[in-house]
């Protein structure tokens, strides 16, 4: 199980509320079109790669509930 979060303090609240026992994969923030930072600026590249590989059962994810973080969800590929 794969847990994606936007930053390392959402990592580290995750771990400190003690309820997920996986890996995760930390973005480099979050989309934001109209600034010019689009999935590959924050790794979803990087994220898929990882996917790809075929070690990652379950993705689980834990982003913001702004607009940019439900963008998100729409934005990864799903198998």
């Amino acid at each position: 199980m794969l847990c994606v979060v936007e930053s390392p303090a959402d990592q580290l609240a995750i771990e400190e509320a003690g309820g997920f026992k996986g890996r995760y994969f930390v973005l480099h923030g979050h989309l934001s079109p109209l600034d010019g930072i689009g999935p590959e600026s924050i790794g979803l590249d990087l994220l898929e790669a990882r996917v790809a590989e075929g070690l990652v059962e379950e993705v689980v994810l834990a982003t913001n509930p702004t607009i940019e973080g439900r963008r998100r969800h729409t934005t990864l590929p799903r198998s």
